[in-house]
């Protein structure tokens, strides 16, 4: 019974989460999208943006979002910035994390933007979910596992 009850609550918070996944390469999303549904993320959940514009118009128009992935290096350099301090600034209670394909900018990325977590490409889908798990816990209280740890 008890797992039971935690399975439920672990399904519903998987339920709630709003996410939004910005990378300007849509296989990026694409994939990110995929590892977040099969997790049980429903797609319709996920948004997924290309472009600064597009991202900012998302954050601006949207009061529920939970959970930010967000590339760093979005064609001019670091616009993955402006759209992580965006998310913040629009709700101090979304989680982010960011994703790059240059290490060297992972100490800049920590320093001024305070992401959760900092991905480097090529990441792992359990690195992804790792984030997200921890990022989940802490935006609603509730225990969640991967599907390998639960078998465990």
């Amino acid at each position: 019974m008890e797992v039971a009850n935690i399975e439920h609550k672990e399904h519903k918070m998987k339920d709630t989460l709003q996410v939004l996944v910005v990378d300007d390469e849509n296989m990026i999303t694409r994939v990110v999208k995929a590892i977040l549904t099969k997790w049980g993320i429903p797609a319709d959940n996920i948004i997924c943006a290309h472009s600064l514009p597009e991202a900012l118009e998302i954050i601006s128009s949207r009061s529920d979002l939970d959970l930010l992935i967000c590339d760093y290096n979005i064609p001019k350099g670091n616009e993955g910035g402006e759209i992580m301090d965006a998310a913040k600034k629009k709700s101090k209670a979304t989680h982010v994390i960011s994703i790059t394909g240059a290490p060297g900018n992972i100490p800049d990325i920590r320093e001024r933007h305070r992401p959760d977590f900092v991905l480097e490409k090529p990441f792992g889908m359990d690195t992804l979910l790792k984030a997200v798990e921890e990022c989940a816990q802490a935006i609603t209280g509730v225990v969640v596992t991967t599907t390998q740890e639960s078998a465990a």
